[in-house]
């Protein structure tokens, strides 16, 4: 939550100045993370490795506020909703990454749920008309 406040904190800042600032500074929080991952991945202890990955993870946030701070101002106002959902959407995975969740709660969860006779069948049609199988 820090790195997501910080970076649209210091993007609504720097992009009053200049709009393009609002998107240089995810990419310098991105170019920032490589070096400190990578002292995350050699750390001798686990301890160690995990103390280093707080600032990476923070700053990976950044691009957050950013990102969705451009979407809703390019977008009319009745489709801000739409646009916030596209892009979730888009960040958070793919319809193939959805269908795998739905599969795996289907098949693993279907004698609490009791609708796992029905959406795997679906779910075999879909994907045959999808990829013509």
């Amino acid at each position: 939550g820090l790195g997501i406040f910080l970076g649209g904190y210091l993007s609504d800042y720097f992009g009053s100045k200049d709009v393009r600032w609002s998107l240089w500074i995810a990419a310098i929080a991105m170019g920032v993370t490589a070096p400190l991952y990578y002292l995350v991945y050699m750390s001798p202890t686990a301890n160690t490795s995990l103390l280093w990955l707080i600032i990476p993870v923070a700053l990976g946030n950044f691009y957050q506020a950013a990102t969705f701070s451009q979407t809703q101002g390019v977008v009319e106002l009745k489709m801000r909703s739409v646009a916030a959902a596209i892009l979730l959407f888009i960040i958070n995975g793919s319809i193939f990454e959805s269908l795998a969740v739905i599969i795996h709660l289907s098949i693993n969860f279907s004698f609490v749920i009791g609708f796992g006779e029905t959406i795997i069948p679906t779910l075999e049609m879909l994907a045959a008309k999808i990829f013509d199988l």
